[in-house]
């Protein structure tokens, strides 16, 4: 596979549902699918202040959320900012990237088992990643890549045969290590070592190059990457290019290193006290 590197309302609040022409099995399960969506959602919203998120339109509000752990009749999910639902009503999307949201990625979304793309990307996500992750047997596509997540990786995520991408890079990740596990990286390296699945800039506590040669890490150089938010110090590297518009704050020390472009946006800024290098280059 080829990829690249770089998730209730009331019926007369928020418009009309399609009423299934007749009483079937489809009618159960699409709604069962819908409930558990909407508890999953719900938990998102409350758990990332989702009152101020730079755009909610369609979404209920807390106090809404607060008064319907679950889903009142005739909410209709496809109308909410950054949700995608297939025939069912199921969601299948959830891209909620550079939206502001701040706190804890809840283990509810575990239960969205029809999603095949979760974007949680470039927004204020604290705390771990929950292994409920691990059960999203549908996922595609993960990225939680510039947020502040810490802890390691999920064990669980090796049971995500479906994916393609995975980006975690920009986070405070300590490692990939799991009690459970003798190497988890060695596994997801098994699993996606035909992609160019993992970002090589976590930052992890080894440095990259220790990460990439004691074999704790997967060195699978990505064709293109793009760097984003608070950069922090690491040496960023693509067989292609890479583009960035983030901000190499002070006291860090970061190179990027291109096989043949490195594009930095106008927004792109590199603060006083720092160590900042291109180089056009193989991986190494």
């Amino acid at each position: 596979m080829n990829m690249i590197v770089y998730a209730f309302t009331l019926l007369t609040l928020w418009g009309a549902t399609t009423t299934p022409t007749n009483a079937s099995n489809d009618f159960t399960e699409n709604t069962l699918c819908q409930d558990d969506d909407y508890i999953a959602l719900r938990a998102l919203y409350l758990n990332t202040n989702g009152d101020n998120w730079a755009d909610r339109t369609g979404w209920p509000n807390a106090a809404f959320f607060n008064a319907n752990p679950t889903r009142p009749f005739g909410t209709e999910l496809s109308t909410w900012f950054g949700l995608t639902t297939d025939f069912n009503g199921c969601v299948i999307e959830l891209v909620l990237f550079a939206n502001d949201l701040n706190g804890i990625i809840p283990p509810e979304l575990g239960s969205m088992t029809n999603l095949t793309t979760l974007h949680l990307h470039s927004n204020n996500l604290t705390g771990t990643i929950p292994s409920e992750l691990g059960n999203l047997m549908n996922l595609e596509s993960l990225r939680l890549n510039t947020n502040q997540l810490s802890g390691s990786i999920p064990s669980e995520f090796a049971n995500l045969t479906n994916l393609e991408e995975l980006t975690l890079y920009n986070n405070q990740l300590s490692g990939c290590y799991d009690q459970n596990l003798t190497n988890l990286c060695t596994q997801l390296n098994a699993l996606y070592s035909s992609n160019n699945a993992i970002s090589n800039s976590n930052s992890f506590d080894a440095t990259w190059e220790d990460f990439c040669n004691n074999g704790t890490g997967l060195c699978i150089c990505p064709t293109s990457l793009d760097v984003s938010g608070i950069i922090s110090s690491d040496t960023y590297q693509a067989s292609n290019n890479i583009s960035s518009d983030g901000t190499v704050s002070a006291g860090n020390n970061v190179q990027f290193r291109a096989g043949q472009r490195v594009l930095l946006s106008n927004d792109f800024k590199v603060e006083s006290n720092t160590n900042f290098s291109v180089e056009i280059g193989d991986c190494q």
